[in-house]
């Protein structure tokens, strides 16, 4: 059980990430509606980076900077790597775990594992919403990480055991959700070492005593520090773990066994049904095979442990949370099928209906997830696509008035009610992508969690946002100012001030 020679070659590598790439690409394209346009205010916030953005001084710096590498690079640019963020997580899932368990994975195999994973909403989400680059950069370091550390330890390259700590390192600081998986693969590592040492034929490639204990060391001082720093600078996604009282509602703790049972049921039954019973055929499948329970173990603690920060925030679980185990479940898949492909392969005098059993159960199990998944997925393709399209007319309405906003020192905006190119950060792509530095007045009733009253602040001026909250009987007094009065469809016209008063009912100002 060294390699995936023991079990069949499967996939080369390039092979395999060819195989993933053109089930995302048709589940995310061919089988979904789907035009890339932002949607949420972080996708637009994302958006306005650039390359004088980078520094050291943002809460996750590794992710950040990055963030604003890529969206330097422009609209298309960010999009792309978003998506092939999402694709190379899974490859890099599926790689290490094929490498854990010593099996090669097929095309057949990969292609039904493929299906489970890229049919299911959560995948598509992280190709759609920007925001998410955090999380993809964070799992994709971190699986980097593993992977080098299992080659590294099992091949007595110390070198590469450090590289490792190093990768785990930019891991915690991209975000903090891949803390743990580290730490049980470092643990497997240990206790094969322990089963290995009398057994018949064993490895002559072996780390040093005092080797492993300075990796050891490593792996156990980037959580600790990472943490540490986490506390000291007020990071909201842990704070509520050190002070509850100065953590946000969204972010608020709960570790009551109740509460955590009840998290864990909506993570693994209402978000990955299919997946989550799928995996544990194949785990209970495979607990059968000799040398397997321990690796299993290791799996599932590894998957538990990706699902265990979101657990512990009850109040902020989005569906999309999911994408942090599937990979690692359409792995197992993947795996137990090419075991079942392999075992059959091995049998001499088959049948031509036992030939076509790995096909049919690679089939059955896309069959189920495809069918499963269709309805959450097109549904909140839907919902994006409409959300895009109020966007995409708003900016349209923009353009098409620049010349008559752009030399107004302040322009009104009318008709807003939730998302939009102003909402949050949104103001941010405005000024540094589309040129548009006025200050902007939103005529409302009052804030809304959209639109509130930008303060200064922050180490950069960016955060300034320029936007303020009036209402619309302040528009009497503001002449002809001009105003974008939108439509909830996104549809708008140029207006001015003048026309927000009478709208509004208020008697205009006296001269």
């Amino acid at each position: 059980m060294q390699d995936a020679r023991t079990h069949g070659r499967g996939l080369h590598p390039l092979g395999l990430l060819l195989v993933l790439a053109a089930a995302y690409l048709a589940f995310a394209y061919l089988l979904t509606p789907n035009r890339p346009f932002p949607y949420y205010p972080d996708d637009f916030s994302f958006l306005s980076g650039a390359f004088a953005d980078m520094g050291w001084h943002w809460k996750r710096p590794v992710s950040a900077n990055i963030i604003f590498l890529v969206a330097a690079g422009g609209f298309w640019l960010s999009y792309a790597v978003l998506a092939a963020s999402t694709v190379v997580v899974a490859w890099l899932a599926m790689l290490l775990v094929s490498r854990v368990f010593g099996v090669g994975i097929g095309l057949l195999p990969a292609a039904a594992a493929s299906a489970v994973l890229f049919s299911h909403a959560a995948a598509f989400e992280h190709g759609k919403y920007l925001g998410l680059m955090t999380n993809l950069v964070s799992h994709g370091l971190g699986l980097a990480s593993l992977l080098l550390l299992w080659h590294g330890w099992r091949r007595a390259r110390v070198a590469w055991c450090v590289v490792a700590a190093l990768v785990y390192l930019a891991s915690a600081f991209a975000k903090e959700d891949f803390l743990l998986p580290p730490l049980l693969l470092l643990g497997l590592l240990r206790v094969l070492d322990h089963h290995e040492a009398g057994a018949p034929g064993r490895r002559t490639e072996r780390l040093s005593h005092a080797a492993r204990l300075v990796v050891s060391l490593l792996f156990v001082a980037v959580p600790a520090g990472a943490m540490a720093w986490s506390a000291v600078d007020r990071n909201p996604f842990v704070a509520g773990l050190f002070s509850p009282d100065t953590s946000s509602p969204s972010y608020a703790v709960e570790l009551a066994p109740a509460a955590l049972w009840q998290a864990f049921a909506t993570l693994f039954v209402g978000y990955t049904a299919v997946a989550t019973l799928l995996a544990a055929c194949a785990v209970l499948a495979m607990a059968r095979l000799p040398g397997m329970r321990m690796r299993l173990a290791w799996l599932v603690a590894t998957i538990v442990a990706l699902a265990l920060p979101y657990a512990v925030i009850p109040h902020n679980m989005p569906g999309y949370r999911a994408y942090a185990w599937l990979p690692w479940m359409a792995a197992i898949i993947g795996v137990a099928l090419a075991l079942a492909q392999a075992a059959l392969d091995s049998q001499a005098g088959r049948g031509r209906a036992r030939r076509a059993l790995p096909l049919v159960a690679a089939l059955a199990v896309a069959a189920i997830a495809v069918a499963a998944h269709r309805e959450a997925r097109t549904e909140l393709a839907l919902r994006y696509a409409a959300g895009e399209a109020v966007n995409r007319r708003m900016l349209e309405v923009v353009e098409a008035h620049r010349d008559a906003i752009a030399a107004a020192p302040v322009v009104g905006l009318a008709g807003l009610d939730g998302p939009s190119p102003w909402c949050g950060n949104g103001t941010l792509y405005l000024r540094y992508k589309r040129r548009l530095a006025q200050q902007w007045i939103v005529f409302a009733a009052g804030p809304t969690p959209c639109y509130q009253v930008s303060t200064p602040g922050g180490r950069k001026p960016r955060y300034e946002l320029g936007l303020t909250v009036a209402p619309p009987a302040q528009a009497c007094a503001m002449g002809a100012m001009p105003v974008l009065a939108f439509e909830p469809d996104g549809h708008g016209r140029l207006a001015s001030a003048q026309d927000v008063c009478v709208v509004s009912g208020a008697a205009p100002a006296q001269p």
